[in-house]
């Protein structure tokens, strides 16, 4: 079995995989000792932004940050400083070898990213607040933070006429339209989508007067940890 484990910004959480790659299950964080004993031969790869959780893995595991040298991660060139995030590393990489078309890779979360690629390998990208932190913003208006927002992501193209309305679509126009203009600036048509707003995003995205293929994915990051984990050598 291969147990891929993803500590991001906001969550922890790890992904079972045979060895094949088929994939078998996704759970908390803090079920993996529980994995971990059912399957001790497994292979481990994490991808971690927080090393404060390495310490709570019992066992062997590897860290994808290994595989990043300069200029490249693995076989994959790569036109970014070191300080890439490890995930965006992962999904990259994955989808470098899925084939050789231009693409871009929208996580939204937390944070949002946006990386590009084509042939030549990660060309760069953006970091965008995710809807938390916008959301978060309106707790400075002595007004504004009183009034509650609901969990619909889904913008509207008329005009607000209340206020909870007009902030709601507000935070998911500062989160969805920049999305889409960087991918328009760029031109790129092929998008790959994940993260905890990438159904939202990926819902914007088809509903635009825009030609973009677009895929959608919430386990993107496991599936591409559990491909480096299948090409590492043993």
């Amino acid at each position: 079995m291969i147990i891929t484990i993803d500590i991001g910004n906001s969550h922890q959480n790890y992904a079972l995989f045979k060895d094949n790659e088929l994939f078998v299950e996704k759970g908390d964080f803090q079920d993996l000792d529980i994995v971990l004993k059912k399957y001790p031969e497994s292979r481990v790869i994490v991808s971690s932004v927080d090393d404060e959780f390495l310490n709570q893995i019992p066992g062997e595991f590897t860290l994808i940050r290994k595989f990043f040298g300069k200029g490249a991660f693995l076989d994959m060139p790569i036109s970014y400083s070191k300080t890439i995030g490890e995930d965006r590393l992962a999904t990259s990489y994955y989808l470098y070898k899925l084939n050789q078309q231009s693409k871009a890779i929208v996580d939204s979360g937390t944070f949002t990213t946006i990386d590009f690629l084509s042939s030549k390998g990660h060309l760069g990208g953006y970091i965008l607040p995710g809807s938390r932190p916008l959301r978060g913003s309106f707790g400075h208006g002595r007004k504004l933070k009183e009034v509650p927002l609901n969990n619909n992501l889904e913008f509207k193209n008329e005009l607000p006429q209340s206020t909870p309305e007009a902030m709601e679509q507000g935070l998911l126009a500062a989160t969805l339209f920049p999305i889409e203009g960087l991918l328009k600036l760029h031109n790129i048509e092929n998008i790959f989508i994940t993260g905890g707003d990438g159904e939202a995003v990926a819902k914007h995205l088809k509903n635009s007067k825009s030609d973009f293929k677009l895929a959608y994915s919430a386990e993107l990051i496991h599936r591409s940890l559990c491909f480096i984990a299948k090409r590492m050598k043993p």
